[in-house]
C-alpha cells in the first residue's frame, strides 16, 4: 500500500514539473482560473447533456409516435379499400347466385337468364359504391360448372375449380374473406388484365352449410401502392406490405429476404398487431413501424434510417456543443478578469515584499481598498515599521555598546600608562634631568588633553597623529637606546574626524611587542594616506616579528 501511495505522489510530482502545470503549481490566477473554468464546463456540460439527452427522448418518442400514426392511417387507408371491395361479394349470397350454383337440372334458357341477372348484380353494385377504377373484375366460380365474370360473361374452365390457388385460399376456413396476393388472371383460356389483389369467399347455402362455389374480387394493386408510394417518412423511407403467408405485396421490386432485420425482429413484427423497433444493421440505426390488417393478417410496415428522422436532434446537439464552447470562452474570460482584480492586490503586495526581502524596508504597500488583501497590506506596513523601530533600536545599542567598550579600553589604557609614565619621570627628577622631565610633562599633558577632547568621541585626524606623537616622544624618554620612531603627516588631517585612540593601541602593540623584545631595539613609522573621503594610517616597526605558526593560527 505504501508502495502504491509513493508511486503515485512520485506520478503526481512528475506531472507538476510539466511546464503548464508548473505555472498553475505557481500561479494564484491560473489556478483561479482553471478551477473556475472546470466548474464551468462541468455545470454547463452537465446541463447541456442532461437537456440534450430529454430533447432527444422527446424528439425519439415524438417521431416515433408520428411514424406510428402515419402508419395507422396508412392502415386504415388500406382496409377501406379493402373493405369497400369486400362489399361485392355480397353479391355471393344473393338468391340468384345460390340458384345458379345449386347442383339441380335446369334448362339451358334458365341457366342464361340467371346469368343475365348475375351480370345486372355486378353493375348494380357498380352504380352503388362507384370503385369502377379500383375494382377490376369480378367473378363466380361454381362447383356445378358455372362460371361467370364481370367483363366474361358465362364461361367454362378447362380444370376444376379448387384447382385454383384463389379458390383454394378461399375454401381453408369456408364462410371467411381471404385477401390473396400476386394474382393474375389464372383462368384458363382468359389473358390477364393486369396485376390484381384478389379479395375471396366461400359461398355457402344458409341452411345446408353446403359449398357451392366462390366468388371472387379483384382490386387493383395500384390503388393500393398508390396510397403506400403517396406517403413519405424522411427522405429514403418507405412502408411495405407483407401478407399473412410472407409473400412481399409492395414493393414488388422489393424481396421479403433482402429486408435486413434480426430473426429476433422479425418474430417481433409477426407476433404483435402494432408497434415499433429500432434494428442496427451495418453500422446504421434504422426505424421500423408496423401495424395489421385486420382480419386479415397482412402486415404494414414502415422503414426509416433513424438519422434522417433525427435531424432537428443532431442540430440542437450542434448548437448544444456551440453553447457549451461559447459558455467555456465567455465564463474564461470573465473568470480572468475577476481573477486578476482579486489577485492584482496579491501581485502588488508581492512585488513590495520582495522589494523588502532585498533590503528596501521603506517601500509601503498601497492602501486603496477595504478587504481582506487591505487587512494584510495593512499588517505588512506595521511589520516593516517594525522592522525598522527595531533595527534602529538595535543600531543604537550596538554603538552604544561599542562606546562601552571603547571607554572600558580607554579606561584601561589610560591609568597603566599614566603609571609608567610617572614612574619615569620620578626617575628621570632623582637624576636631575630636568628638562627631560619638563619635555616629558608636556607631552603627557598634550596626550591627556587630546584623550579628554572635552569628552567628544571624534577628533581629527591632526589630533590623532599628535596623540601617537606624543605616546612616541615618551616612550622614547623611557627607552631611549631601544626606540626610534617616525611620522610621516599626509595634507588635510585637519578636514578628517577620526574615531579617538583608534591608532594609539597600534603604536603601543608595535612597541611592546615589536621593539621591547629586540636587543637592539628598533624603529616604529606611522605613516597616513588621504583617498578621496578615507584616511589609511599605516603602522610599521622592524621588531622581532611574529612567529609563522602564530601567524597562521591569527590568519
Amino acid at each position: 500500500m505504501a508502495a502504491d501511495q509513493s508511486g503515485l505522489k512520485a506520478l503526481f510530482t512528475r506531472i507538476a514539473e510539466i511546464p503548464p502545470f508548473r505555472i498553475i503549481n505557481t500561479s494564484l490566477r491560473a489556478r483561479l482560473v482553471l478551477f473556475f473554468a472546470l466548474i464551468t464546463v462541468v455545470t454547463v456540460s452537465i446541463v447541456g447533456f442532461v437537456s440534450y439527452g430529454q430533447v432527444l427522448r422527446s424528439i425519439e418518442e415524438s417521431t416515433t409516435a408520428s411514424t406510428q400514426v402515419i402508419a395507422e392511417q396508412l392502415r386504415t387507408n388500406i382496409e377501406l379499400v379493402f373493405r369497400d371491395a369486400e362489399r361485392f361479394l355480397k353479391i355471393g349470397t344473393h338468391e340468384t347466385t345460390l340458384d345458379f350454383l345449386s347442383p339441380h337440372e335446369r334448362t339451358e334458357e334458365q341457366t342464361y337468364r340467371q346469368s343475365l341477372e348475375i351480370i345486372s348484380l355486378f353493375r348494380l353494385f357498380r352504380e352503388i359504391y362507384e370503385f369502377d377504377s379500383r375494382i377490376k373484375g369480378i367473378h363466380i366460380l361454381g362447383f356445378n360448372g358455372n362460371n361467370i365474370g364481370e367483363q366474361e360473361g358465362r364461361y367454362s374452365l378447362e380444370m376444376y375449380p379448387t384447382e385454383l390457388k384463389t379458390v383454394q385460399a378461399a375454401l381453408v376456413r369456408a364462410g371467411d374473406v381471404r385477401l390473396v396476393p400476386n394474382r393474375t388472371i389464372d383462368f384458363a383460356g382468359f389473358e390477364s388484365y393486369g396485376d390484381v389483389i384478389s379479395i375471396a369467399r366461400a359461398i355457402v347455402r344458409p341452411v345446408t352449410r353446403e359449398i357451392l362455389g366462390v366468388i371472387i374480387v379483384d382490386v387493383d394493386r395500384k390503388a393500393i401502392t398508390a396510397l403506400c408510394e403517396g406517403i413519405v417518412i424522411g427522405e429514403t423511407g418507405f412502408f411495405s406490405i407483407i401478407s399473412d403467408s410472407g409473400a412481399m405485396i409492395h414493393p414488388p421490386e422489393l424481396e421479403l429476404a433482402s429486408v435486413p432485420l434480426s430473426e429476433k425482429n422479425r418474430l417481433q413484427i409477426s407476433s404483435n398487431d402494432s408497434g415499433y423497433l429500432v434494428d442496427r444493421q451495418a453500422g446504421e440505426d434504422e426505424l421500423y413501424v408496423f401495424s395489421t390488417l385486420e382480419p386479415w393478417g397482412w402486415k404494414i410496415v414502415g422503414r426509416v434510417r433513424m438519422d434522417e428522422l433525427m435531424e432537428n436532434a443532431w442540430r440542437i446537439r450542434n448548437i448544444t456543443l456551440l453553447a457549451i464552447i461559447l459558455s467555456l470562452l465567455f465564463s474564461t474570460a470573465l473568470y480572468f478578469l475577476v481573477s486578476n482584480a482579486v489577485t492584482h492586490p496579491i501581485r502588488d503586495l508581492m512585488t513590495v515584499m520582495q522589494d523588502a526581502e532585498s533590503g528596501d524596508l521603506d517601500v509601503r504597500a498601497v492602501i486603496d481598498r477595504n478587504d481582506e488583501i487591505t487587512d494584510l497590506s495593512r499588517g505588512f506596513n506595521r511589520m516593516l515599521e517594525e522592522i525598522q523601530e527595531l533595527m534602529q533600536r538595535v543600531i543604537r545599542e550596538q554603538e552604544d555598546l561599542k562606546k562601552s567598550e571603547l571607554k572600558a579600553l580607554q579606561a584601561q589604557i589610560n591609568p597603566h600608562f599614566l603609571y609608567n609614565t610617572l614612574d619615569a619621570i620620578v626617575w628621570m627628577a632623582e637624576a636631575d634631568s630636568t628638562e627631560d622631565v619638563v619635555s616629558v610633562t608636556k607631552a603627557l599633558s598634550k596626550l591627556f588633553r587630546i584623550s579628554l577632547s572635552k569628552g567628544r568621541e571624534w577628533i581629527s585626524g591632526r589630533d590623532e597623529v599628535d596623540h601617537v606623537r606624543c605616546y612616541l616622544e615618551i616612550q622614547k624618554m623611557r627607552h631611549a637606546d631601544l626606540l626610534e620612531y617616525e611620522i610621516h603627516e599626509c595634507d588635510g588631517l585637519e578636514d578628517v574626524q577620526v574615531l579617538k585612540l583608534i591608532l594609539q593601541p597600534i603604536v603601543e602593540n608595535a612597541v611592546d611587542h615589536g621593539i621591547k623584545h629586540r636587543r637592539r631595539g628598533g624603529k616604529v613609522t606611522v605613516s597616513c594616506r588621504l583617498d578621496a573621503d578615507r584616511l589609511r594610517f599605516k603602522v610599521v616597526d622592524d621588531g622581532v616579528g611574529i612567529p609563522e605558526q602564530k601567524l597562521a593560527e591569527i590568519r
